[in-house]
């Protein structure tokens, strides 16, 4: 039987098609009603979304149907560029020019699921220069959609906090059904080749979903770090490991890839731990992020030596001290990103950069050296033939109190794009945001759904990187990580969910820890576990996101069923074979041997 996990949506569905009214449901809206607005402000009836960003609110369909949606726009232009505007459902965008002062009608036609989604108007290509006062801005009126009258297709834009959180989930779950899930029909061949007959008995299970449900792991190479090969039966790094394998299908360095301790003398890389590391994941088929190629903080102290060189008053001794620390940057891209990146999915490139955080590349290089070291990143990737996204990384990003958009963030990543990004390397980006609680719960899943929808007018993929709590709030763990892991799950754009460690005794804040000292799992793993598959534990309202089905053959001599894209592994009596379900595939056939 499988389970797939959605205990609540039949209580969203039925409020959204049954209080349609209440929760202001109707096919015409004005954009300065909109409930999302990441930026900009009303302006008479219109709205001005005067930066990057996007106002945003639901479509709810009975069916999947193709919808027209009309936007009247205007637009305001700088540098002699009109706005770019862009109509987004899902993972599907129409882009337009809104040219003139006048508003215009523009009309898109995509097609939604059944269910509940997201369609965002985003302004793609904001521009300001306080010298000569140009100001690009995107003037909004009002959005109409239509449909096929059996579809009853209609906007619902929630008018109170109870209403919106349900609307996010039921969001949240249309996406997992529809992007997280494929039909498969697998014909099952016998030894010799031949199909099964009609009616034979074929177990199917879901090993290592396609999305990352990930872990950092501890040390930086010491002898009695966690990540050895071969550790002692039964002893704690044995059961550590174990647990791993059983609760996780991605690694990443917590420390060990930091440039303090990976070249602590200069020109000499010390990386055997993190071979050790990538070698235990190809040796467990677990996927690999790289955490990180540079930072402002744990660096070894000749470089850091240089940067202060490089920041100093004495100009000649600035320019040379910044030649050599970018010769020295190249070198380490070379040795991390050129020579391992094929062993990695994500590689999180220059760690918490912005101003406020840790900027020390951004003041000495400027926007346009980080992009340049971006690109160095992309480019050497590409040359080992990696397929490997190369991370933005940043915090507060969920819970900054001033800003419930992360907008700062986008802010950051567009300056970073438009100082010297080209569009050829762009794809191979990716938007890493950590989500720490540390000495206090300001919790809310619709902010971070309005988050992730305005990182997502980027299109590019977006992890979760790093997951933890603080401060004694291990009673609130459970809900945090429940919310956060299903608002990922459920956001098109994600990739990765990955926590910075998971047992009590080795995490740098340890309240939502998934095992205790003594290894008994906490109630945060039970949710963990029940969330990802690994295991039922029958908890009230938690999804269970598996796929695992005992299926008859039909008179094709195939399986037919609809699940969880990933790794699956099928047994007939004692025969099995493998198969990965893949997005837009849906014939297979396997061997079962």
């Amino acid at each position: 039987m499988e389970t797939t996990g959605f205990p609540m949506r039949a209580t969203f569905a039925a409020c959204l098609m049954g209080c349609s009214l209440a929760m202001g449901a109707q096919t015409s809206i004005p954009a300065s009603q909109f409930v999302f607005k990441s930026t900009g402000a009303q302006v008479g009836a219109d709205y001005n979304l005067w930066g990057y960003g996007y106002i945003g609110t639901f479509v709810v369909s009975q069916r999947t149907s193709t919808v027209t949606l009309k936007v009247q726009a205007a637009g305001q232009p700088a540098f002699g560029m009109w706005p770019r505007m862009g109509i987004h459902i899902g993972k599907n965008r129409s882009e337009f020019n809104v040219v003139g002062a006048a508003f215009k009608t523009y009309t898109a036609r995509m097609t939604v699921p059944a269910g509940t989604t997201l369609v965002r108007i985003e302004f793609l290509n904001d521009a300001y220069d306080s010298t000569t006062s140009q100001d690009r801005n995107l003037l909004l009126r009002s959005l109409t959609v239509s449909g096929s009258p059996d579809a009853a297709v209609r906007l619902v834009n929630p008018t109170n906090s109870s209403d919106l959180k349900q609307t996010v989930f039921a969001a949240a779950d249309t996406t997992i059904e529809n992007d997280r899930k494929q039909d498969a029909f697998i014909t099952v061949l016998n030894p010799s080749g031949r199909p099964f007959g009609k009616g034979q008995s074929v177990h199917v299970h879901l090993a290592r979903h396609a999305f990352n449900f990930g872990t950092a792991v501890p040390g930086v190479g010491g002898y009695w770090d966690a990540m050895w090969p071969n550790p002692y039966e039964q002893g704690v790094w044995f059961i550590f490991q174990a647990k791993i394998l059983e609760n996780f299908n991605l690694i990443e360095e917590e420390n060990a890839g930091k440039w303090a301790y990976t070249e602590p003398t200069r020109w000499h890389p010390t990386m055997r731990y993190v071979d050790a590391i990538l070698d235990f994941a190809q040796r467990h088929d677990m996927r690999v992020r790289h955490h990180n190629v540079l930072w402002g903080a744990q660096q070894p102290d000749w470089a850091v030596n240089l940067e202060n060189s490089a920041l100093g008053s004495d100009p000649v001794a600035a320019s040379q001290a910044k030649t050599t620390l970018w010769d020295e940057i190249l070198y380490r891209i070379g040795y991390v990103v050129r020579q391992r990146s094929r062993k990695f999915q994500e590689v999180d490139g220059i760690n918490e950069a912005s101003a406020g955080h840790q900027p020390v590349f951004l003041n000495i290089y400027g926007y346009a050296g980080i992009a340049a070291i971006y690109n160095a990143c992309i480019e050497a990737a590409r040359a080992s033939g990696s397929s490997a996204h190369v991370y933005f990384n940043e915090f507060s990003v969920f819970n900054s109190n001033s800003d419930m958009y992360g907008g700062w963030y986008l802010d950051f990543i567009h300056s970073v794009l438009n100082n010297g990004v080209p569009t050829s390397n762009q794809p191979m980006l990716g938007v890493g945001v950590q989500y720490y609680n540390i000495g206090g719960i300001d919790h809310d899943p619709v902010r971070i759904y309005q988050t992730l929808a305005n990182l997502g007018t980027l299109q590019l993929p977006i992890s979760l990187t790093e997951f933890g709590i603080g401060g004694g709030f291990t009673s609130q763990a459970p809900q945090v990580l429940q919310d956060a892991l299903w608002m990922m799950f459920g956001f098109p754009e994600a990739t990765t969910f990955n926590c910075w460690g998971f047992w009590s005794q080795m995490m740098w804040v340890n309240d939502a820890a998934m095992y205790d000292a003594n290894w008994n799992i906490t109630p945060t793993g039970m949710i963990w576990q029940q969330m990802t598959g690994v295991k039922n534990w029958n908890l009230a309202g938690v999804p269970y996101w598996t796929t695992d089905l005992v299926l008859a053959t039909d008179d094709l001599g195939r399986v037919n069923f609809r699940g969880f894209l990933g790794d699956y592994r099928l047994t007939s009596a004692s025969s099995s074979g493998t198969v990965s379900l893949a997005a837009g595939v849906d014939r297979y056939r396997v061997l079962l041997k």
